[in-house]
């Protein structure tokens, strides 16, 4: 018994490893794809606003000329 359960340990302790060196590749695959997409971006958001002198709304939806 005291084998099987130490066999149990070993192969979830190993699966965990396992899982952990994916989740720390998919988080640095994710934060390149972001910053990717953060250098694509041409222009900000709030110069987009400033040119096209969108308005700006509040949490009431309430537009608030700028």
């Amino acid at each position: 018994m005291r084998e099987e359960l130490a066999d149990f340990k070993e192969k979830t302790q190993t699966e965990v490893e396992k899982v952990q060196k994916e989740l720390v590749e998919t988080k640095r695959e994710v934060e390149q794809r972001i910053k990717g997409i953060e250098n694509a971006m041409p222009i900000s958001v709030e110069r987009i606003v400033e040119e096209r002198k969108l308005p700006i709304y509040d949490a009431s939806n309430k537009g608030i000329e700028p």
